[in-house]
């Protein structure tokens, strides 16, 4: 009994001790990286991979998609480091994009430069994020968020070794401006807050909203004909372009008729407004409506034109009923 004894104890005095900053440990990285218990305020990070050191030392961790950061695992004084420790950033981590789930809820500025998230049932304006996209391809922020047909935001941070987070995102349900306005919704004079449509104050209308990956130039509604502002949204880091155009609120509008439609106000000294024929102040009817802007109508029919500018031109011709 007492060789076995000697023996256990020899076992345990020289086994080898526990690893530290493990795979899965958590961690958080100011100067160097300190061990936390996950979930803890301030484990920014999750220990993805171990890997031996190369300079510099994120080149280490490349295998790891969802490293966003490496650094050196602390060394004895007077050695040099031997191992790169990936890291993940935790739900703890608020500002590192690589943190974020579709459906948080992010404050955004300097063009994506500073992204941070915020509890969502702050009710407070800010993004909701629809996405998070790895570029790793040169260039790293081509065909930003092609497979999200809602984003209206692409917002992209320089990640590990170079690779790129890509943020999709679009405005939260508190969103009043013009640039969260979906096909329908009606805005005022400045286009900037959004009211009903019916509202006395309303002055456009979101016609269309699309995304691409070019300027769209001066004529940025080409083939809408009612088509009189836009706005387009773009950042410095991404190559996606938002545009939105804009119209007139009231559908009675010209620029909204038909052939066969017919006004009110024909051969008055106001512009005629669409009215339905079987209305009793209906007097005129349109008899054909072009995109185009220097174009002739029959002898004896009103003319009415509109120039090209974000959007097509356009002529409408008129005749009594």
């Amino acid at each position: 009994m007492v060789a076995i004894a000697a023996g256990l104890t020899a076992y345990y005095l020289t086994r080898p001790d526990p690893a530290v900053m493990a795979v899965g440990e958590c961690v958080s990285v100011s100067v160097q990286p300190v061990e936390m218990d996950c979930g803890t305020l301030g484990a920014g990070y999750r220990i993805v991979g171990r890997e031996p050191i190369q300079w510099p030392v994120e080149s280490a961790c490349l295998k790891y998609a969802e490293a966003t950061r490496a650094v050196a695992e602390p060394s004895d004084p007077g050695t040099s480091a031997s191992i790169a420790l990936c890291l993940e950033p935790t739900r703890e981590n608020t500002v590192d994009p690589g943190s974020l789930l579709a459906g948080d809820c992010i404050d955004v500025k300097k063009a994506g430069e500073e992204i941070e998230r915020f509890p969502c049932g702050d009710r407070r304006a800010g993004l909701d994020v629809l996405a998070v996209e790895l570029h790793t391809k040169v260039p790293v922020t081509t065909n930003a968020c092609k497979d999200q047909p809602e984003v209206r935001g692409a917002y992209a941070q320089t990640s590990l070794g170079g690779r790129t987070l890509v943020v999709c995102a679009k405005p939260n349900a508190t969103a009043t401006t013009a640039s969260a306005g979906q096909v329908g919704d009606c805005y005022t004079d400045q286009a900037t807050a959004k009211v009903a449509c019916d509202n006395d104050s309303a002055r456009y209308r979101v016609l269309s909203v699309r995304t691409q990956y070019v300027d769209p130039g001066e004529y940025a509604c080409g083939g809408l004909r009612n088509a009189t502002s836009s706005t387009v949204n773009s950042t410095e880091r991404t190559d996606l372009v938002v545009v939105l155009c804009f119209g007139p609120a009231n559908q009675r509008n010209l620029g909204y008729a038909k052939p066969g439609d017919c006004v009110t106000g024909y051969g008055g000294t106001t512009m005629p407004q669409l009215i339905e024929c079987d209305a009793p102040g209906a007097d005129g009817t349109i008899t054909s409506v072009y995109d185009e802007f220097e174009i002739s109508c029959s002898p004896g029919e009103a003319r009415m034109t509109r120039k090209q500018s974000v959007g097509d031109g356009s002529t409408v011709c008129l005749g009594p009923i």
